[in-house]
């Protein structure tokens, strides 16, 4: 290569470098924008597809959350009954303990009157009734005694039958109640834990979109502003 063509070579050389060199900032600026406006571009696609993904995730957890107030639902009526079925046990209960008290008085009389015929019982009745001539009416008073006595015992025993049974059956629903008491505030958090959750991914999911939403904005902006400047 002669030195003219050597001289040539490192003058165009030169030249580049120098232009190089001098470029135009504001057009760095703007391949730089551009580039940021691509990646942010794809990320809000991405933002877009994990916003679908969540959307269908919402419905599941509102569909999760629906389920989870009926189930609290479920569980208040179920105890609105079982307090309704205490209240009323509770009421029939003491309904039969007034009854057995007063059963339990009608039973005391009869013994004392029996106990007044002294030791000899009802003997001394019909050995009263035959002496006065009434033996009949003595026989008579001795089967209603005896009779009354044994109704009474009887009715005795069933009243006490059926509170001893009313009280179990109401120990049996307090149990219940209290069950379900626990079941209904286990319920209660599974459905405050649902909310909690629901929100937090909504929440996580807008505050995505709006940062890049307002970042590309910006980006735009900018990017607009720069090619004005160069056309100028």
């Amino acid at each position: 290569m002669s030195t003219l063509s050597l001289v040539v070579a490192a003058l165009v050389v030169a030249t580049a470098s120098a232009i190089g060199a001098t470029e135009d900032p504001a057009a760095s600026q703007l391949e730089l924008v551009r580039r940021r406006i691509n990646n942010l571009e794809l990320r809000l696609e991405e933002v877009n597809t994990e916003n679908r993904n969540r959307q269908e995730e919402r419905e599941l957890l509102n569909d999760e959350l629906e389920l989870a107030q009926a189930r609290v639902r479920e569980i208040e009526l179920v105890l609105e009954r079982s307090h309704s079925e205490a209240e009323a046990v509770a009421a029939a209960a003491a309904e039969l303990a007034n009854e057995l008290e007063f059963h339990r008085k009608l039973l005391e009389g009869h013994i004392e009157i029996m106990a007044l015929l002294g030791r000899p019982g009802t003997a001394q009745l019909l050995y009263d009734g035959a002496r006065g001539g009434d033996l009949e009416g003595a026989v008579s008073t001795i089967a209603v005694l005896t009779s009354g006595q044994v109704r009474l015992v009887r009715e005795y025993d069933d009243l006490h039958r059926q509170r001893s049974t009313r009280l179990a059956e109401l120990s049996r629903i307090v149990v219940t109640v209290e069950q379900e008491a626990r079941v209904l505030a286990a319920r209660q958090s599974e459905l405050e834990d649902v909310e909690r959750r629901v929100d937090a991914q909504i929440r996580r999911l807008e505050q995505s979109q709006r940062s890049a939403e307002s970042e590309l904005e910006e980006l735009r902006q900018r990017e607009q502003a720069l090619e004005r400047l160069l056309q100028t």
